[in-house]
């Protein structure tokens, strides 16, 4: 079974949820006054999305604005949110482990370049992912 003990401090212990060029960074301008609450990664289109830490799947499903998503909680109020994607490798309830495939790179946010829509949420708010990521 997998820990859900929360994503801790933010210090780079987090695995990266795919490789790739990141095309949009937390808080960038989106469009008029909205700003972007997540990353968005490049990467080759059908590219494993992997969890960035233990946790249980909450969503898998279609998402306006985000295509199909894969939401993990990990406990203490953190959830990351995986959108984009081509494909969902688990179900609702499933427990993961970091690092385990979760999806599938796609275009379905509605991106002309196939990548990943990643943020994380602490208490239900956005919070800039970078610094949890590093492995």
């Amino acid at each position: 079974m997998a820990r859900t003990g929360g994503l801790g401090r933010p210090n780079g212990q987090a695995y990266w949820p795919v490789r790739g060029n990141t095309l949009h960074r937390f808080g960038e301008q989106l469009q008029g006054e909205l700003r972007w609450k997540g990353v968005v990664i490049a990467a080759p289109e059908g590219s494993e999305v992997k969890a960035i830490a233990d946790g249980r799947v909450l969503m898998a499903d279609w998402l306006q604005g985000y295509g199909l998503v894969v939401v993990v909680e990990h406990g203490k109020g953190d959830m990351s949110l995986y959108g984009y994607n081509q494909s969902a490798l688990v179900n609702v309830g499933a427990q993961v482990r970091a690092g385990q495939p979760i999806a599938l790179v796609g275009t379905s946010g509605g991106q002309g370049t196939p990548s990943l829509y990643f943020e994380i949420r602490r208490q239900g708010q956005a919070v800039n992912p970078l610094p949890w990521l590093g492995r």
